[in-house]
């Protein structure tokens, strides 16, 4: 795993290697595979502190404070420090996001921001789109993916980015790959 100061080495290397914007996403989405995912969190420090701060906020559902918590080493009782964690590889922190922060914290490396806090207002904004649609009509290349609420049809429950070839990475428990076909129920791209 990549610890926050290595990716962010990686992204400048590629911006003076003239890859594109696309090319950059893919790259960084791929090199923060592992990182964890805490409600509420946009690119964050992983610290036991901000750990703790976002399972503390109001809003946060109960199983996502829960698990900030127990997947800590420092806050659940099983190592005294950050040292040795999973998530702090080579004594070095990594990021913490929730899915659309995840999302926004690896667009805003190549400076492409959404208007919109969440997943909802994200995609009803029609100035951050060229085009959305369904997920069958998706064409073949680097955009965002949503997820509709099945019990809610306003709202857009996920967000992930496609990378291409059916391909997904998105930040649920911890960043990962998927697939549009996968156990998701994708909806909607943008």
């Amino acid at each position: 795993m990549n610890s926050a100061a290595q990716v962010d080495r990686m992204v400048e290397q590629w911006k003076q290697n003239g890859r594109s914007k696309e090319e950059i996403i893919v790259h960084t989405a791929e090199a923060e595979l592992g990182w964890p995912y805490v409600w509420g969190a946009v690119g964050a420090p992983c610290t036991p502190e901000k750990r703790q701060y976002y399972a503390g906020r109001s809003s946060c559902p109960p199983q996502d404070a829960k698990n900030a918590i127990e997947r800590c080493q420092a806050l659940n009782g099983s190592g005294k420090y950050c040292g040795g964690c999973e998530f702090y590889p080579n004594n070095m922190r990594t990021l913490i996001d929730d899915c659309q922060g995840f999302v926004k914290q690896v667009c805003s490396r190549v400076a492409i921001t959404f208007a919109g806090g969440g997943r909802t207002s994200m995609w009803d904004s029609s100035s951050n789109w060229s085009e959305k649609g369904v997920i069958g009509q998706m064409p073949d290349k680097v955009c965002l993916v949503f997820q509709r609420d099945p019990s809610n049809q306003k709202k857009m429950q996920h967000i992930g980015i496609h990378i291409g070839g059916g391909n997904i990475i998105e930040c649920a428990k911890t960043v990962k790959r998927s697939t549009v076909s996968g156990n998701k129920a994708w909806t909607h791209y943008a």
